[in-house]
């Protein structure tokens, strides 16, 4: 991992995995064709598949003994959800209207990882900012003092440093 963090396209970050160049930080997001976004899509297997194909690429790779592959989806897919979005812990009001920065609804989060605790379900509360604090936390970074400075949860409770690295099992 000697090159700097940076935000590539898709398939550069394939590659990239794939000749050993891939940064020590990589923020990757599909194209609209293998987005899960509904309604952009007619076939939702695409989302599922470029999935596979980036966790199976870190996964099979020189990288997989030293990676967390955090993947979020940054929307809750029009479906109800019948629990209202709470405001993060700790974040100032915005002069007692809504916070445009509060909790949306509930979105699925997946870590994979050699360290990541084995058949875990994590009920913890969190935003994407977790991942901000568990790259900051990880490389001993200062915050940004932004979002990251009222964010309490880096992600450690995925995590159990203790054990064995778990082999990877292709999807």
């Amino acid at each position: 991992m000697n090159s700097p963090n940076f935000i590539v396209p898709p398939q550069q970050f394939l590659k990239d995995v794939k000749s050993g160049t891939l940064a020590t930080v990589s923020y990757v997001v599909p194209e609209g064709g293998q987005s899960d976004h509904p309604g952009w899509v007619n076939h939702f297997s695409k989302g599922p598949r470029w999935i596979a194909s980036v966790f199976n690429a870190v996964g099979k790779s020189q990288y997989w003994n030293n990676s967390a592959i955090v993947l979020w989806w940054d929307d809750w897919g029009g479906w109800f959800d019948h629990v209202a979005p709470p405001h993060p812990p700790g974040e100032p009001s915005w002069m007692g209207n809504p916070d445009p920065f509060e909790y949306g609804f509930r979105v699925p989060l997946i870590v994979a990882s050699p360290y990541a605790r084995i058949g875990h379900i994590d009920h913890t509360q969190r935003s994407f900012v977790s991942t901000l604090r568990l790259i900051e936390e990880t490389f001993g970074l200062r915050k940004l003092g932004t979002l990251d400075q009222y964010e309490p949860d880096d992600l450690d409770s995925m995590f159990d440093f203790s054990q064995n690295p778990v082999p990877y099992t292709p999807i």
